[in-house]
């Protein structure tokens, strides 16, 4: 197991909630397609032109771009440029910014509720005809449409969320030194591995906290280190390096919740034994109770120093150790107070 200094670890900021679905209306849509006859020597097969160019070649990689503690990518909507997406494993939708639906003209066909740190968040489900990056097409045919200011202020200009759902079919390859996203990649036997719990359509891992263990969500649509819910670490005082300290706000889909925050003592996750993590401690998000197996997620400021390869068909996950060492080190501090 390794032990890893804290020096060699960022500083984070506060985290933003990812959604969770928790339900929307249910729509039937017939979709009438004429061919168009042409008569020549050799006749080509008709696809609308938001389908043309599209494949599904196997590995496809694209470019991540980090951007105020999250990665973007370039998505591709319709056949049309959708603008820069967060690559958010911590969220079971994809989501699109209005201002990109509208300029899109993506047409609503229902609404739905999203839940996140503070409560729920109403969107607008939009139909669409196809979903890809780099020519890859994905397999969602609906966005939700909701307000991105609060993502934005984070210094991150996203136009929407690609979540887990949209890669979840296949196995792909997150790797932050080369800052590449790579699906259907090939599984690498070389690097550590271990079981991929879905709870609630959301990858998990077992991690152990001191001599707790718990089930985190890898959540990188979190910009902070680790968040464990209140109602599931009552009890664990033995956890924290000193009591929990501080305020902050963590914002993110359904408004702003205050928590508190201190350091966790150490955290083993994928293999790697990381001392002196900050945490916050947020109330239980709504729709999560005793019943649901979730202490918390793990945020992108500890999975971008890991190259992880996510296969959900298989219920594996890959990981590798790649501590990112910043020019500035300074020690990890709960981010919103001391």
């Amino acid at each position: 197991m390794k032990q890893i200094p804290n020096d060699q670890f960022p500083m984070t900021k506060t985290p933003l909630a990812s959604a969770l679905v928790i339900g929307h209306w249910s729509l039937v849509i017939c979709l009438f397609s004429f061919a168009l006859l042409l008569f020549s020597c050799a006749a080509q097969p008709y696809a609308p032109q938001s389908q043309q160019n599209l494949h599904n070649i196997r590995p496809t990689t694209a470019p991540l771009m980090p951007v105020g503690g999250f990665q973007l990518l370039d998505v591709h909507v319709n056949g049309r440029d959708g603008g820069r997406f967060m690559l958010d494993t911590g969220s079971n939708l994809c989501l699109i910014d209005r201002g990109a639906a509208a300029r899109l003209e993506l047409p609503v066909t229902g609404q739905g509720q999203a839940l996140g740190v503070a409560g729920a968040e109403s969107f607008d489900y939009c139909t669409i005809d196809n979903l890809s990056i780099e020519g890859f097409s994905l397999p969602p045919r609906t966005l939700g449409a909701v307000n991105l200011f609060a993502m934005r202020r984070s210094g991150a200009p996203m136009a929407g969320i690609l979540g887990f759902n949209a890669l979840a079919q296949e196995c792909f390859t997150i790797d932050p030194r080369k800052r590449t996203l790579t699906i259907g990649d090939s599984w690498d036997d070389s690097i550590h591995s271990e079981p991929l719990l879905l709870i609630n359509r959301l990858p998990a891992v077992r991690v152990k906290l001191g001599r707790r263990e718990a089930v985190l969500i890898l959540d990188t649509g979190a910009d902070n280190e680790l968040t464990l819910h209140a109602e599931a670490v009552r009890g664990w005082p033995d956890i924290f390096s000193v009591p929990q300290t501080g305020s902050g706000m963590s914002r993110g889909m359904g408004g702003v919740v205050a928590g508190s925050r201190t350091w966790v003592k150490q955290i083993t996750v994928l293999g790697v034994s990381i001392q002196d993590v900050a945490v916050s401690v947020d109330p239980t998000p709504p729709g999560l109770n005793r019943h649901t197996p979730v202490a918390g997620r793990v945020g992108n400021a500890v999975l971008r120093n890991f190259l992880l390869t996510f296969d959900a068909p298989h219920n594996r996950i890959g990981a590798k150790w790649l501590p990112i060492i910043e020019d500035n080190k300074s020690q990890s501090q709960p981010a919103g107070g001391r």
